[in-house]
């Protein structure tokens, strides 16, 4: 809410991450980033991930608030984009006791207290497929609308682009299988 109320000087910044940006917002009408500042917050509440037709709106990273991550401005390079690369737990939630939110909140944390630098409204989108892409229901259904499942398959064929950007940061979850009643047990190699 506070970033929707920021003049529009602020909206305007731009810092040295804009140039490497652009190229890739062209891929946010298919593909929603996830505020970093709202998983932080739904980790910290003990709280799952939710799919993508759950997402609050005010979570998304899309065109109309992709500003927020041009003010970005690290001389070492990169683009405040975080790209996800983990094994689903089960086959219609790939994290549904918040085991995999909860191991990277010390990662989150630090992406955004870095892009907090470059302004108060400044953040790091997440591309998490489950949040990021329209999905099926829970129970395996696939409640999606027309539309919906035409946005997966745009955002299916083009996310690869954000995997091979040279300048986003890929975070490969390696971590073990958290105990628990999961579908897969096979560890991410």
């Amino acid at each position: 809410a506070a970033a929707d109320a920021a003049t529009a000087e602020e909206k305007a910044e731009e810092g040295g991450a804009a140039q490497y940006l652009r190229p890739l917002e062209p891929l946010l009408a298919s593909i929603d980033l996830i505020d970093a500042a709202y998983l932080i917050a739904l980790g910290e509440a003990g709280g799952v991930v939710p799919r993508w037709q759950d997402v609050p709106a005010a979570a998304r990273i899309n065109a109309e608030n992709v500003w927020r991550l041009r003010g970005y401005s690290d001389p070492t390079g990169g683009v405040p984009i975080l790209v996800l690369s983990y094994p689903w737990l089960d086959r219609h939630h790939p994290d549904k006791h918040g085991a995999t939110l909860r191991r990277i909140l010390p990662i989150l944390r630090a992406c955004v207290k870095k892009a907090r630098e470059f302004g108060a409204h400044a953040t790091v989108g997440v591309f998490w497929d489950y949040l990021s892409l329209p999905q099926r229901h829970v129970d395996g259904t696939d409640d999606r609308s027309a539309a919906e499942r035409a946005r997966f398959d745009r955002g299916l064929a083009q996310m690869a682009g954000l995997y091979a950007h040279p300048f986003t940061l890929v975070l490969s979850a390696r971590i073990p299988i958290p105990d628990g009643d999961y579908e897969n047990t096979r560890p991410y190699e």
